[in-house]
């Protein structure tokens, strides 16, 4: 009886040990349901009491190789997420996810590359994870991919330069732009409808690309969408962004005209025109400094008025906190409307104006995390001067605001500033 009582025993140890090592995905699953738990304690279904634990088991999944855990770490450390900003930390966690096959993490890595490379020019190595994320369906790569390719034209005068992995090749460009466009990807969307607007890469064919260039309006600006609807507004828009949005054309020349048609249509409510006017005197040096200030305070008023984001973000800012983050105040406004710049313009008020760094982080880092440039470089400086307690309270924060109010921020900035230090945009 001891004897067979033994042997079931060692049967039933060697049946264990041998099932179990047998089932790695056992693992796996354990480590994939802990990382969705930190996920909702963190961002999804925020919950203060498990912040902590949450990252500590998020960095513990990281260290073990769990690849989602090491993307989201990784990003985390890029943009200083519930973590001090440590570009460093952030590329030695990306790099073996974006070489696993993870997209989220070959963008952010391509990301860091490509703004390393506006200072370091180390294109190479930014083109080799956004072509990667490309490869594997990602819209927004797609459309990067296809300027880095693109040969200069009249679209694309001032290209990235030629990398070895993406030689200049316009008909490998086009396809990537479509691949883009038909994935819903704003900025290849207009682009593409310029260009056949021109025959520029592609047959010109007019009614394909105002077709293409509605597309993109009605993801950039949601409040005119249903405006930009007859074939003359599409005329007026493609004749307005061309000469606008390409300062190197000599019709560049002819500012105040077209500061005045821009004006008409911003009076009559459209409020991504009016946003570029907005931005006229940073664009063009025409009119005394009175009318430029004219030009822009009535289009972010009109801009606000009709509903479009960064032009609420930027207007009426109010000088008391409370009411700067009120739900009632025009910033936060923008900010339930979905644009970032409406987060990004509450975090740099509250920072450099009115000098309150704490109060600022949450409402730059919620910017960030939707990828909006200027908030992930003014996070720097609020975390040099808060504690590391006060950084992980001012990304809970973020993630509470975002679940109360259940927001989905877009990057939409503003689109000066995209031109003058990206050559493909903000989007």
């Amino acid at each position: 009886m001891i004897k067979h009582d033994l042997s079931m025993r060692v049967f039933v140890i060697l049946f264990c040990s041998l099932f179990f090592s047998a089932s790695p995905s056992v693992a796996e699953e354990s480590a994939d349901a802990a990382f969705e738990r930190v996920r909702r304690a963190l961002w999804t279904e925020p919950a203060r009491t498990q912040v902590e634990t949450a990252l500590t088991d998020l960095k513990r999944l990281a260290e073990d190789g769990h690849r989602a855990a090491q993307a989201a770490l990784g990003r985390m450390y890029y943009i200083g997420d519930y973590v001090r900003p440590d570009l460093n930390r952030a590329r030695a966690l990306l790099k073996p996810a974006a070489e696993a096959g993870l997209v989220k993490a070959q963008m952010t890595l391509g990301e860091i590359y490509f703004e390393e490379a506006i200072h370091k020019v180390d294109h190479p190595r930014a083109t080799k994870w956004f072509l990667a994320a490309a490869q594997a369906g990602n819209p927004r790569a797609q459309f990067i991919v296809s300027q880095y390719a693109m040969p200069a034209d009249g679209m694309s005068p001032y290209p990235p330069p030629a990398v070895a992995a993406l030689p200049k090749d316009r008909r490998a460009a086009i396809a990537w732009l479509r691949k883009a466009a038909e994935q819903g990807q704003p900025d290849a969307q207009r682009q593409l409808g310029l260009r056949y607007v021109l025959g520029e890469g592609v047959p010109e064919d007019e009614d394909k690309g105002y077709a293409w260039i509605q597309k993109g309006m009605e993801q950039i600006d949601p409040s005119g969408a249903r405006k930009f609807h007859a074939e003359e507004v599409l005329e007026a828009v493609f004749s307005l962004s061309w000469r606008i949005l390409l300062p190197w054309y000599d019709e560049w020349k002819l500012g105040a005209r077209f500061a005045d048609e821009l004006e008409d249509f911003a009076e009559r409510g459209y409020g991504y025109l009016g946003w570029y006017l907005s931005y006229w005197p940073m664009l063009a040096s025409s009119g005394d400094s009175k009318e430029e200030k004219r030009r822009r305070d009535l289009a972010i008023q009109l801009g606000a008025e009709a509903g479009y984001g960064p032009a609420m973000a930027r207007h009426d800012l109010p000088s008391d906190p409370e009411d700067l983050i009120s739900p009632d105040g025009w910033a936060f406004r923008a900010l339930v409307s979905g644009s970032a710049e409406g987060a990004f313009r509450i975090g740099f008020w509250l920072l450099m104006p009115l000098g309150l760094p704490d109060k600022a982080y949450p409402w730059l880092i919620l910017a960030a995390r939707a990828g909006h440039r200027q908030a992930r470089d003014y996070v720097q400086i609020p975390t040099s001067d808060i504690s590391d307690a006060q950084i992980v309270e001012g990304s809970f924060e973020a993630s509470r605001i975002t679940a109360e109010h259940g927001l989905r921020l877009r990057k939409l900035e503003p689109a000066a500033w995209c031109i003058k230090h990206l050559p493909f945009g903000c989007r």
